[in-house]
């Protein structure tokens, strides 16, 4: 899997054009990127007959909540939409940091399909 740089995200924005090089080629094995809570995801489908089905991969199967009793994780896949994107955000440690990084896979990573993290630092 490749490492997604997540982008820092500030008050005054981000350092640079968030449309040009802060999205990189999706990996055809997968890409990965540090989970601490704050990061979102974008996917772009250029392809302009076929959408693609990313799937975040949950690497714990159950954990147990207080007054909830076992409860089932299961992967979440979201369908990028035919020349368009997906903004995927809330990565829950519990569910996907189990090694500190979302994993991510793709349906079909041809070269028309872009990702980018960026994380956002809450302040006071």
């Amino acid at each position: 899997m490749a490492e997604l740089t997540r982008r820092q995200i500030r008050l005054t924005g981000v350092t640079s054009d968030p449309t040009d090089d802060n999205f990189v080629s999706a990996s055809p094995t997968g890409d990965e990127f540090k989970n601490d809570g704050q990061t979102f995801i974008i996917i772009k489908n250029a392809n302009v007959s076929t959408t693609r089905t990313v799937t975040f991969i949950a690497q714990v199967p159950s954990t147990e909540k207080q007054g909830y009793g076992k409860i089932e994780l299961s992967n979440v896949q979201v369908i990028v939409p035919i020349d368009g994107e997906a903004r995927v955000a809330e990565f829950g440690p519990t569910r996907f940091g189990a090694n500190d990084r979302v994993q991510v896979t793709y349906s079909d990573a041809g070269a028309d399909v872009t990702v980018a993290a960026f994380n956002i630092k809450r302040v006071i």
